[in-house]
């Protein structure tokens, strides 16, 4: 029952195209057209196209992420997986299943951007590790707060999900810094997989409660 569900689940995503090369599709552009509004040479930090991706790779993930439980709410769906217990896998499984047709997929675009800057592969490499990393940390708090906002629209998702991720962006600056000094990551590089595996482990939970409690109140609403 368990791998059914992660099949269909990624089945789901996988046939509504839109949802998860769309977001690829965007990223693509924005990096193509980020080298027109700069003038490209080695004179260029590569701070800068690092902190251009983070940010890319976070906006992006945010629009990918926007529809995550929605649809199955207004169809019912939800409504009978928390019937038969298995909403917290439901949403164990969204997550991972955006991660890797998101999240993952965007990481080696940018590790592409980056290798085709002239940046060193070493460089190129942690960032692909770092965005791997910090995609999954993404989607969790997206799904958060498009939970929270269920039937308000996602801006108020993002206004309440945004700060928690400014000091996640903070590490990835650190780490940036770090490489370019040649100082050790593994201070920073272990903080950002301990984040990740904290919030992949109890954000989930969270969701669940909040999607069951929507599920409660549209019912008392009926």
């Amino acid at each position: 029952m368990t791998r059914n569900l992660l099949f269909i689940e990624g089945f789901k995503l996988f046939k509504r195209s839109r949802a998860w090369v769309g977001p690829v599709l965007v990223f693509l552009l924005i990096i193509i057209s980020f080298p027109l509004t700069l003038d490209i040479n080695s004179d260029n930090p590569p701070q800068i196209y690092l902190s251009f991706i983070w940010i890319s790779t976070l906006l992006v993930t945010m629009l990918g992420t926007e529809l995550i439980f929605s649809e199955d709410f207004e169809d019912g769906t939800l409504e009978q997986y928390a019937v038969n217990n298995k909403l917290i896998e439901i949403v164990f499984y969204k997550i991972l299943v955006h991660w890797v047709l998101i999240g993952i997929p965007l990481a080696f675009v940018a590790f592409l951007f980056i290798l085709s800057l002239n940046i060193s592969i070493q460089i190129s490499s942690i960032a692909l590790i770092c965005l791997i990393i910090s995609n999954l940390i993404f989607i969790n708090f997206f799904s958060l707060g498009n939970a929270l906002s269920l039937k308000k629209g996602s801006i108020l998702g993002l206004l309440i999900t945004i700060p928690f991720l400014i000091p996640v962006l903070i590490v990835l600056g650190k780490i940036t810094t770090s490489t370019m000094l040649g100082l050790s990551l593994m201070g920073h590089l272990s903080l950002l997989v301990g984040v990740m595996i904290l919030v992949a482990s109890f954000i989930p939970f969270i969701i669940s409660f909040i999607l069951r409690t929507h599920l409660e109140l549209s019912l008392i609403h009926i």
